[in-house]
């Protein structure tokens, strides 16, 4: 079913590189299942909602990607990478509805305890099996054969439509409890629609070069890039309505920065699509490639809005320890842009002087 993860693993380091930095789980996600059960035992650690929140969102990521992956294969375009890429949005899908609802010790996720956010996972759980009994009809069947993948594209239509209920779901019982602040909450759901959309952009992009629902996938296409373009601008400024009450912190700035250059390189392509002009074979690379590339950056900011429960909760503590704690999170934070061979193009002024402000006392 998912193509022999061990050899895949083992090849294409390419496609591997990506998506280790687009799931912070990659390495830990190959727990075998008994040993993530014995290890959620020995974490009871309860001040892990943020984290909790951003893997739930981060499903939608991956059902798109899954499909993405799935029809560029299909249209023949860097076959080898995306299926690749597909298998291992299969495994991550899969391990992080385990880890949710069991917990695990190396993702410092403990057992969900709530019974209803507990019985929403496991009806996804019971949803995956269906996603993937079409997949296997998929992989089984010839290369391109166009019934099966319109099988999966119906699945993945449907699931999108649950997992925004059981993200809905989420949010609310935090909203309610109190238990993650609006500017995080915010910034991890907004943020993690970034990442949903980079996939699901190429994924109807793709779709329309099989002429797939096309007057319906256009639809889709221009909210698509609507919505994109909307949340970018509320990032970027703030809006107290969404929970955000000022400028984002200087490291999701200047990822939000580089993201805009590399999506620039994409949107004329998926502009002229939704508008009803077919990409070509080169063009759909383009956009497939850009745009994961763009998935790495919103990867790494929603990560940052974690930062800030993290950092909110050191400053609670009194000074010393605030002074010593605040400094490795932002060690940690800077960590976060400037992984090794990350490549770092000029940041703007005001990314710059965000930025800078790590430098301050925070208490």
């Amino acid at each position: 079913m998912f193509y022999g993860y061990a050899a895949f693993w083992a090849r294409n380091s390419l496609v591997l590189v990506m998506l280790a930095a687009a799931f912070p789980t990659a390495g830990a996600a190959q727990e075998s299942s008994k040993t993530a059960s014995a290890q959620s035992e020995q974490y009871q650690g309860e001040d892990d909602h943020h984290l909790r929140l951003n893997f739930v969102d981060r499903q939608r990521m991956l059902n798109e990607m899954i499909v993405k992956s799935l029809c560029l294969v299909d249209q023949r375009v860097k076959r080898s990478m995306y299926r690749n890429q597909l298998a291992v949005a299969q495994f991550a899908y899969q391990e992080t509805l385990l880890h949710l609802t069991q917990g695990s010790a190396a993702l410092k996720l403990a057992p969900e305890a709530r019974e209803e956010l507990r019985k929403a996972i496991e009806d996804l759980k019971a949803e995956w099996v269906k996603y993937a009994a079409v997949l296997n009809g998929w992989s089984v069947a010839r290369w391109g054969k166009k019934l099966f993948a319109v099988k999966v594209y119906e699945v993945n239509e449907a699931l999108a439509v649950r997992l925004q209920q059981v993200n809905d779901l989420y949010r609310g019982v935090y909203e309610k409890q109190r238990v993650i602040g609006s500017e995080a909450r915010a910034g991890i759901l907004l943020a993690g629609r970034q990442r949903m959309l980079t996939q699901k952009m190429t994924k109807e992009l793709c779709q329309l070069a099989q002429s797939y629902n096309v007057d319906e996938t256009r639809k889709r296409l221009n909210e698509s890039l609507s919505q994109f373009a909307k949340t970018t601008k509320t990032l970027a400024k703030g809006d107290p309505e969404a929970g955000l009450n000022g400028e984002p912190p200087g490291m999701a700035l200047e990822l939000m920065e580089r993201s805009e250059a590399v999506f620039a390189t994409a949107e004329p392509i998926l502009t002229a699509a939704a508008s009803g002009n077919l990409a070509t074979p080169e063009q759909l690379s383009l956009v497939a490639e850009a745009n994961d590339k763009a998935l790495h950056t919103w990867v790494k900011a929603a990560s940052v809005y974690e930062l800030l429960k993290e950092r909110a909760s050191a400053e609670q503590q009194d000074d010393k320890h605030c002074a010593a704690g605040t400094e490795q999170l932002d060690a940690k934070a800077l960590g976060v842009l400037r992984t090794e061979g990350d490549d770092r193009p000029d940041i703007s002024n005001r990314a710059r002087d965000r930025l800078d402000q790590l430098a301050e006392p925070p208490c």
